[in-house]
């Protein structure tokens, strides 16, 4: 099952333009040549693409394939003219959508990252919302340093994180001590209601450890956020997994807060499988936007090797206009 199964397709930000007969797109394969017969290669491909033709033309469709025994235009001459930078995603939409899946799962994760400008803010916290929680937690701490997310604490949040098992009483002390000194006489006499005096941290040490868990949370609350904060510093460097104590509601927060760009950063971390999944619920139109930011050294390869058929067709309409 996969990660995001169940889910419909995104709904975009802003409204998709008009459906064009331009945007000719999922093209099954075996229906290429029964097409040539059929559709004016120029009517087929837009007038924005009568280029792509001129640069067909120059190439010798006459040639043969000896290596697969197949009679027609060499394949090879058709890309080598072709114009990637004009042409890569006239011919994309020319596949299926399964095809340009398949394309980008042969990309690196750093081809597809920039696709993700594809997904609106709301669209992008959507698809986030999907993801477990300690994925969560390594794609904010990409984009905000461990200082920063402590600032944003509440109190609320800061004594939901210290309730945690994660802290006992022995290492919740130990924590306590990187506190000035004012700062843990202030605490033992809120837990007491008495004055302490001068007592050094020595003494304090077994004095708190006696406490139960509930006495010390009681006092801790008390203290003001200048003394919490280092506190809360030194427990998440000692035990960075006390981080998935925070609340799914404060987590996510912090994710609603960011721009778009800080979202697209933050998700540089998921692995490619994952933007994979996110991509998978692009409409059609934006799906092979993200496959034609495939390097053209790779989108040559994958169409000599799994897409044949759609460059003979194409030496085919650029011979018969050349002729």
């Amino acid at each position: 099952m996969s990660l995001l199964s169940g889910i419909s397709p995104l709904g975009l930000d802003t409204p998709l333009p008009p459906w064009s007969p331009y945007l000719f797109y999922a093209l099954p394969s075996s229906a290429v040549e029964q097409l040539a017969g059929d559709l004016d290669y120029n009517q087929l491909m837009g007038l924005q693409h009568v280029s792509m033709a001129k640069d067909l033309k120059k190439s010798d469709g006459t040639r043969y394939l000896k290596e697969k025994g197949w009679r027609g235009v060499d394949i090879h001459e058709v890309l080598r003219h072709m114009n990637m930078a004009d042409n890569k995603l006239m011919m994309l939409k020319l596949l299926r959508r399964s095809d340009w899946l398949n394309l980008m799962g042969l990309m690196d994760k750093e081809e597809l990252l920039p696709g993700l400008k594809l997904f609106g803010k709301g669209s992008l916290l959507r698809l986030i919302g999907y993801l477990p929680k300690q994925l969560l937690i390594k794609m904010l701490m990409s984009v905000m340093s461990l200082k920063e997310l402590v600032e944003k604490m509440p109190l609320v949040e800061i004594m939901g994180i210290l309730k945690s098992d994660r802290l006992p009483v022995r290492e919740l002390v130990e924590r306590l001590m990187i506190l000035e000194p004012k700062y843990l006489r202030f605490l033992m006499e809120k837990i007491t209601g008495q004055a302490v005096g001068n007592l050094s941290e020595a003494e304090m040490r077994p004095m708190l450890q006696r406490f139960k868990k509930h006495r010390l949370l009681d006092g801790i609350r008390y203290l003001p956020f200048k003394a919490l904060q280092p506190l809360m510093m030194e427990s998440f460097k000692q035990d960075p997994q006390l981080l998935m104590a925070m609340s799914d509601h404060f987590l996510f927060r912090q994710f609603e807060q960011m721009d778009r760009q800080q979202l697209m950063l933050s998700c540089a971390v998921l692995d490619k499988e994952i933007l994979l999944q996110f991509f998978s619920q692009l409409p059609d139109t934006l799906l092979v936007q993200v496959a034609a930011l495939a390097n053209d050294s790779l989108f040559s390869k994958y169409m000599l090797s799994a897409q044949p058929n759609v460059l003979m067709w194409l030496g085919e309409q650029a011979q018969a206009m050349a002729g």
